[in-house]
């Protein structure tokens, strides 16, 4: 799953570098990949967070 997020980061990265703007209203498509990289990273650590709290409920 960070792997996902790592990729959209390098995405949005080349992008953003472009300023490749949607019909001249300003808007840039690195913010697509942007909120999905930050989508990603957030399910991520919940994920995480979840293992964490199992693994520490069946230890005690």
């Amino acid at each position: 799953m960070t792997i996902v997020g790592m990729i959209l980061l390098a995405a949005t990265y080349l992008i953003s570098n472009h300023e490749t703007n949607l019909l001249g209203i300003g808007f840039n498509f690195a913010y697509i990949t942007g909120i999905s990289m930050l989508i990603v990273f957030i399910a991520s650590f919940v994920l995480f967070g979840k293992e964490r709290i199992k693994e520490s409920k069946s230890k005690k």
